[in-house]
């Protein structure tokens, strides 16, 4: 068996409900960048992300064209 994990959802909006921090993130990739954007993401609690885009297909690709063992 697995770990429990748990979220919680977002509280309706109002004037005293209204989320703190909003992390935006578009295009996630996996490159050597990828943990370092969701280690500083997730190291700032933010009440929502947003993954708008998508996470890449292409495994172990750099920007410079090479592969890397992520």
């Amino acid at each position: 068996m697995s770990e429990i994990h748990h979220f919680r959802t977002m509280p309706v909006s109002g004037p005293r409900s209204y989320p703190e921090r909003i992390a935006v993130v578009g295009d996630l990739g996996l490159t050597y960048n990828t943990t370092t954007t969701i280690s500083h993401l997730t190291s700032n609690n933010p009440d929502l992300v947003l993954l708008i885009g998508d996470v890449t297909y292409a495994n172990l690709y750099l920007t410079n064209g090479t592969g890397s063992d992520c």
